[in-house]
């Protein structure tokens, strides 16, 4: 099985319910595919975790790279896996940045308990990393 994540710099300002529409029309089609996964946007850039059959997976993220939202894409991951971290989410949103006290610990709390380590890491820093005043 495929893994891959990747980081994108959003082309145009949006909000959060224009992002959660994005991520649920994400999932009905992902989920037609076989594909599961995690999506994070911080107001500036999106993180994705696409797992599945690798040529679905590579079919979602041409799809994503022709996308005019999407630019600067990064792959941080393109690996196979023996397992998927996300098996019970088609395509599960998080919104941040995170503020307030306690919000990176509701926040990993919230992930999948099957989620790697690294992968783990990889979302709580991005989560984590850009703050209102900044965006």
């Amino acid at each position: 099985m495929l893994s891959l994540i990747y980081v994108s710099r959003m082309m145009m300002r949006s909000n959060e319910q224009a992002v959660a529409e994005l991520a649920r029309r994400a999932e009905l089609a992902n989920s037609r595919l076989g594909i599961t996964g995690l999506l994070l946007w911080n107001s500036l850039h999106f993180m994705q975790l696409l797992e599945g059959e690798g040529q679905h997976v590579m079919d979602v993220m041409t799809r994503i790279a022709n996308d005019p939202r999407h630019t600067d894409i990064v792959y941080l991951r393109t690996e196979e896996r023996a397992t998927r971290e996300c098996p019970d989410w088609g395509m599960q949103a998080q919104l941040s940045p995170l503020t307030g006290a306690g919000a990176l610990s509701g926040f990993a709390e919230a992930l999948p308990a099957t989620l790697a380590t690294d992968t783990r890491i990889l979302f709580t820093s991005f989560a984590s990393a850009l703050r209102p005043a900044m965006a």
